[in-house]
């Protein structure tokens, strides 16, 4: 019984070699394309690690430029902010020279006209500014006459406007407050 049982274990042993080897060549072929695949992964995570380093460089090339400029920006970026104020201060100052040019500017008119009246011989002013009549003649009372039609054209553009102050209230409680008023009221 030895012999049909030996043949019968190396036949079925040699179907057994032969239905792993087709398995095997495949293992073997799978094998071989895992590794061309890694090879070829690793070309490109070299190449991919080289330019993701030579991209580290440039931006941190970049970092300390922007570094080395900041206090450049810095002082450029306080100048103009400095170059604003002073631009909204001149736009005041012009604003409170224009209105000062609307007051004045109608009050030397008044004066010159008040001069060319005086100078005609006339009367400078209206009936309700109680001006009394100046003699011509009189150097001291020229000046006078025309700075007095200058101060009422003034006063009167500055009233129009609403750029005079309100009178104090005579009667107004917190004045009654303030000792300091008390004493002077009572000196």
């Amino acid at each position: 019984m030895s012999g049909p049982i030996q043949i019968a274990i190396v036949v079925l042993l040699a179907l057994l070699v032969g239905a792993m080897l087709p398995l095997l060549l495949a293992a073997f072929g799978l094998v071989k394309q895992t590794r061309k695949t890694l090879a070829t992964l690793e070309e490109k995570s070299v190449t991919l690690t080289l330019k993701a380093d030579q991209a580290l460089v440039q931006v941190n090339h970049i970092a300390e430029e922007v570094q080395k400029e900041l206090p450049t920006l810095q002082r450029t970026s306080q100048q103009v902010s400095q170059l604003g104020d002073s631009i909204e201060k001149l736009t005041t100052t012009v604003h409170k020279i224009q209105a000062a040019g609307n007051i004045i500017g109608p009050a030397i008119a008044a004066g010159l006209n008040a001069y060319r009246l005086v100078k005609s011989g006339q009367q400078p002013g209206s009936p309700s500014t109680g001006s009394e009549p100046i003699d011509p003649a009189d150097p001291d009372e020229l000046p006078t006459a025309v700075t007095d039609a200058i101060l009422a054209e003034i006063k009167t553009q500055a009233e129009a406007n609403g750029d005079l102050p309100a009178p104090p209230d005579k009667d107004d409680p917190a004045d009654k407050d303030d000792p300091a008023k008390d004493d002077s009221a009572s000196s």
